[in-house]
């Protein structure tokens, strides 16, 4: 026969133990921890622009009414209002919308023109009107404007065009979504 005041007084200090712990305070989820480095800061506020500068291209092209119904107004801290010059979608418009959608992409860059190349090979993704939209980023990427041609080359190398080459042609032979062709003559 056990004797059921001992296993009494061990359960109620063993209870007693566990509320302790549980009333005593507990460390936040930084307490203890470096605050994070500058870089990873940096890194962050640079996203944050980033994402603003695509959520802006969006409702340019009139996304603002989807982009209304996620969270990003309440990530991005900022209401989300149409240009004015933006004409709202219709959504039974569904080759407009895939243009909308595409030039949306064109104005985001190469990273984004190039997912437009790689959607527009998924027909098991989207529906035709798209991809048919989307193929024309595989041959008919828009040319950079050529001060942003201008300002990488001389950035990379490290001098004016015109030091480097005896000409440099303004308009490009072609366009990609990653790279454009023009075509130079160095000085020697």
């Amino acid at each position: 026969m056990t004797d059921d005041t001992d296993n009494t007084a061990s359960e109620q200090e063993s209870v007693g133990r566990q509320t302790s712990r549980m009333n005593s305070p507990q460390p936040g989820p930084r307490a203890g921890t470096a605050p994070p480095a500058p870089g990873v800061i940096r890194a962050a506020v640079k996203d944050v622009k980033r994402l603003r500068e695509i959520v802006t291209v969006l409702s340019r092209h009139g996304f603002h009414q989807f982009i209304r119904t996620g969270r990003l107004e309440k990530i991005l801290g900022q209401r989300l209002a149409p240009p004015p010059e933006t004409e709202p979608i219709d959504p039974s418009d569904r080759k407009g919308l895939a243009r909308r959608f595409r030039n949306a992409l064109e104005d985001l860059g190469p990273t984004f023109i190039k997912l437009g190349q790689i959607l527009s090979t998924r027909r098991d993704l989207l529906p035709q009107v798209y991809i048919s939209e989307l193929t024309r980023l595989q041959d008919r990427v828009p040319a950079m404007p050529f001060s942003d041609v201008q300002s990488q080359i001389e950035q990379g190398l490290g001098a004016p065009l015109d030091e480097i080459f005896a000409s440099f042609e303004h308009e490009p032979l072609a366009t990609a979504s990653i790279a454009q062709v023009h075509e130079a003559w160095t000085k020697d």
